[in-house]
């Protein structure tokens, strides 16, 4: 899959794409909008907190999104996909 330009408007529309119950995907969809958040306020003086509690929502995420796999709740593809497009948007930071 090509990650160039993925944003978290595209991790939000994969995971509302999963067909998987809506508590699952409320759960995932908090976790990316306060990586979001903490992204969007990484601006000025507190750069680095901000950045560093972004990187850590989305390795939460990361871990979230793994062991909704292990339990079958999501495909080894969507995991796939949601994975590269959390480590692009960690990478590019």
């Amino acid at each position: 899959m090509e990650n160039e330009g993925q944003t978290y408007l595209d991790l939000n529309t994969t995971i509302n794409a999963l067909a998987i119950k809506s508590g699952y995907k409320k759960y995932l969809l908090r976790t990316a909008q306060r990586a979001e958040r903490f992204n969007g306020k990484a601006q000025g003086k507190k750069f680095n907190l901000y950045k560093r509690r972004e990187l850590f929502m989305l390795r939460i995420l990361k871990k979230q999104i793994v062991l909704f796999n292990l339990f079958s709740l999501i495909s080894n593809q969507e995991k796939d996909t949601l994975v590269e497009t959390v480590e692009y948007l960690a990478d590019k930071n």
